[in-house]
């Protein structure tokens, strides 16, 4: 009876502080949730586009400019045959994706929050963050089989393992919201900079730069499905775990 009171104890104490601080909340909008038209982020993010998007036009000018002057390098054996003629031919495209880009990259994070969001049920459900967390953190013992000493050692040692958890589950939560903000600023910065680098794009020499920085946003933006999946896959897989029981 002793040990199913603690056992109990813990996993109520646990749900109840996962309950107090948000943590499905908080883990899904640090690790999983994109900013769209409907978050507080949108219109920062929005106003710091139109700025960058008003220097890409000038930078698109030199860009044409340089075209301009690699088709005459090319006479000279300076510039590789059909630098000018690239630049051109993605200049459309280009001038098109800068004023598309925000609500394509809208709707895509829009898609990309319903299927994650809990409340959908689709890949998470309500409260699968706390129940993971909660039967990794607490497993419930079985009093029924503490009768033998391997057993009761087990449950001991089960019981001194939830301090260890806990220490660990807090150090998490730490490294999520530094992992959170920092996703956050990568995320934002990209996305205020995309009408230069789109720019940049057009230039031979700086083209990687900008491509490996998309590479960035939409690795980013598939973390968001591949963290939901890793959480939904964890819970599903403790939760039998919480029934089973020690020794």
């Amino acid at each position: 009876v002793f040990w199913s009171i603690i056992s109990f104890m813990v996993r109520g104490v646990w749900w109840a502080i996962s309950q107090f601080l948000g943590l499905d909340k908080a883990v899904y909008f640090f690790l999983i949730q994109i900013p769209d038209s409907s978050s507080d982020m949108w219109s920062v993010m929005m106003t710091l586009y139109n700025k960058f998007e008003s220097l890409a036009l000038f930078l698109f000018v030199f860009a044409l400019f340089f075209a301009g002057l690699s088709y005459a390098l090319e006479n000279f054996r300076i510039m590789s045959e059909g630098t000018a003629f690239n630049i051109l031919s993605n200049s459309i495209f280009t001038l098109i994706l800068i004023f598309a880009f925000p609500p394509i990259f809208d709707i895509t994070a829009q898609i990309i929050n319903y299927i994650t969001n809990p409340n959908n049920g689709i890949i998470l459900e309500q409260n699968t963050i706390t129940t993971l967390i909660t039967n990794t953190f607490a497993p419930q013992i079985d009093v029924s089989k503490l009768g033998t000493g391997a057993a009761l050692a087990n449950a001991i040692g089960a019981a001194f393992l939830s301090i260890f958890m806990v220490i660990a589950v807090f150090i998490l939560l730490f490294m999520i919201a530094i992992l959170g903000i920092i996703r956050f600023f990568l995320i934002g910065a990209i996305f205020v900079t995309t009408p230069i680098l789109l720019v940049l794009r057009l230039i031979p020499f700086i083209r990687h730069v900008a491509e490996k920085l998309f590479e960035i946003l939409i690795g980013l933006l598939l973390s968001s499905l591949i963290v939901a999946i890793f959480l939904r896959f964890g819970a599903t897989l403790m939760a039998p775990n919480a029934n089973q029981t020690l020794g």
